[in-house]
């Protein structure tokens, strides 16, 4: 039994990323004893280290072998887009109905430029070999990441077209807006085998309006979840823990650190609180260490900015010291609604505004989104941290409760997802193979 994973953490920067990740591993072994559990990855040696059970696929080989100009190569840029776009059209039809015609043009160009075809050849393996392709949490599938959308549905398409069930667990998706994305998602999405959202508030709407099968969708929550949940400590902390997302994705620059830092600072001392980094994003898309070591010593705190936070675990035990978390990073929000710890939740772009609502409205309680292009942004924030911290206590079960039941739901998305293939299942891996037709 082989099951092949794609995350989009390909560089293990981003904490909850990676985090969904070890939890995907961990319930796929779970539900699936025995399997050959391949990861897509552009780190291997930070997977070996926190996912040591696992194979390595090096991402190189799927992005030489879904690059819309792979016929030619770099000449690719220079044609107008209409040609370009016939091109790529043309790219995925040979993907879908001859991918060996596809797959000598491809080592033709990577050989006239001196590339080597090992990682394509180990990504080409792995997919043809593969009983299950697994997607698991991510937030890619959105406007802001169109190039990394295209490339995932590209991937999605290819196990369709080889009758391999597709399982897309602990998705964000959404929004999209962009045509030519849409167009994409409606022609593909609808075919996924399974599909487990992380909320439902924006991402059922959108899957409606794409034309998705809801008898093959649930929401589930955050696959991170579990992890921090069985992370949990006995009792709550006493800090207040600090993030802010400065990227292109939340529409978020750094003057607003200027705004933010007073407010933190107020708080903390009227509180007799420590202030602790909780960083989640350290690539280059978010520098989170960075932009809380600028918010922190602005404020007049000396701070690394949770440099050495470089492993989920850590993070998560760092939130477990605070009695509340103010952050603009939504990993940062799960990991501590998971164990019991309120949240203000700082939100500006549509895409972060979805994911942090869609998080309120999974836990339901103790969950506090703030827009921070609000004309009284300073006031609200100290007033949403101000409630929040009064009712930590009372906070702590329901939090737990909600956190609990998504884990329960998680579980129960991929055990179903394993009894599409497991031959101990009622769908078993012959009875699937005769339903999704035989590979060409």
């Amino acid at each position: 039994m082989r099951v092949l994973i794609d995350s989009g953490c390909y560089d293990c920067v981003n904490m909850g990323d990676v985090a969904m990740l070890q939890v995907a591993i961990n319930r796929v072994g779970e539900s699936l004893p025995g399997a050959r559990i391949q990861v897509i990855t552009g780190n291997s040696n930070y997977l070996a280290n926190l996912c040591p059970k696992v194979e390595a696929i090096p991402v190189s080989g799927k992005r030489s072998w879904l690059t819309s100009g792979n016929l030619l190569g770099r000449f690719n840029g220079f044609l107008p887009k209409g040609a370009s776009d016939r091109i790529s059209g043309l790219n995925r039809a040979l993907r879908r109905r001859a991918p060996s015609i596809l797959e000598f043009a491809v080592r033709l160009n990577m050989k006239a430029r001196g590339i080597s075809g090992r990682d394509l050849q180990a990504f080409l393996r792995a997919f043809t070999e593969a009983d299950l392709l697994l997607i698991c949490g991510q937030g890619g599938l959105t406007d802001h990441a169109r190039s990394h959308a295209m490339d995932l549905l590209g991937l999605v398409e290819m196990g369709i077209a080889r009758r391999i069930p597709v399982a897309m667990m602990g998705q964000g998706i959404g929004p999209i807006e962009d045509y030519e994305l849409a167009a994409r998602a409606k022609a593909v999405l609808p075919r996924v085998t399974f599909l487990a959202l992380r909320e439902a508030r924006a991402g059922l709407p959108l899957l409606t309006s794409l034309g998705a099968d809801m008898s093959r969708v649930v929401t589930t929550g955050d696959d991170a979840i579990e992890l921090a949940y069985d992370a949990r400590p006995a009792k709550p902390g006493s800090a207040i823990g600090v993030n802010l997302r400065v990227a292109r994705s939340a529409a978020v620059a750094a003057d607003l650190i200027d705004r933010i830092g007073p407010v933190l600072r107020e708080a903390a001392e009227a509180r007799g609180a420590l202030l602790l980094p909780v960083p989640v994003g350290r690539g280059r898309a978010s520098q989170d260490p960075a932009t809380i070591r600028r918010l922190l010593t602005d404020i007049g705190h000396q701070s690394d900015g949770g440099e050495s936070l470089d492993t989920p675990l850590k993070v998560i035990e760092q939130v477990a010291r605070c009695r509340v978390v103010v952050t603009g990073a939504y990993h940062a929000a799960v990991f501590a609604l998971s164990q019991g710890i309120p949240a203000v939740c700082m939100a500006r772009s549509q895409y972060f505004v979805d994911k942090f609502l869609g998080l309120k409205e999974q836990f339901g309680i103790g969950c506090e989104v703030i827009f921070l292009d609000a004309p009284l942004l300073q006031k609200e924030l100290a007033a949403a941290i101000d409630k929040v911290w009064r009712s930590a206590n009372q906070l702590r079960q329901p939090l737990l409760e909600a956190a609990r039941r998504q884990v329960q739901l998680g579980q129960k998305a991929y055990r179903r997802v394993s009894e599409t293939i497991s031959p101990e299942g009622a769908g078993s891996l012959h009875q699937a193979r005769a339903a999704y037709g035989t590979r060409r």
